[in-house]
């Protein structure tokens, strides 16, 4: 099952590890910002540039925070796939699915998305300008804003999370 559909298996393992407390979201949103970090400055697929265009345009046409996030998925997705790395890939579709739940309801709790898009733009345009490290840190700037109470930036800022 491992080798067929990885990315189903790590979902299943880290659901397991969360629901049993052996793995906290801090230790999630670490992992993520490391894979969405590496990404950006080891771009060897440049045709996922494609994929996170197209999110951004379906976050922005979202009629609810649920399709929102779906879309937010997406664009995460696509910037994992950058690397061309197949099983970094597959580790982010788990990460994101595990935390999927959690991500709707502080999208809805906020109320707004103004920041996170803003912060999702960045992050396309500093990767399409080859800057990989002005993407680095918006992409740290963007799990800053989407988990300020996991990241130390204090109390959530309007546009939390995805």
């Amino acid at each position: 099952m491992l080798i067929s559909r990885p990315e189903s298996a790590l979902a299943d393992l880290l659901r397991l590890h969360l629901g049993t407390a052996s793995l906290a979201l801090p230790e999630v949103i670490d992992t993520r910002l490391m894979i969405e970090q590496w990404a950006v400055q080891h771009v060897d697929a440049p045709e996922a540039m494609e994929v996170m265009r197209s999110a951004l345009d379906s976050m922005e046409a979202a009629a609810s925070f649920e399709e929102f996030v779906d879309h937010d998925v997406t664009f995460h997705m696509g910037v994992a796939l950058l690397s061309g790395n197949r099983l970094l890939a597959a580790t982010m579709r788990a990460l994101r699915q595990t935390i999927h739940a959690y991500s709707v309801s502080a999208v809805r709790a906020a109320g707004r998305t103004d920041v996170l898009m803003a912060d999702h733009w960045r992050i396309y345009e500093l990767v399409g300008a080859r800057d990989g490290q002005g993407a680095a840190r918006a992409v740290a700037d963007h799990l800053a804003h989407a988990y300020p109470s996991l990241t130390g930036e204090g109390p959530a800022r309007s546009g939390d999370p995805a």
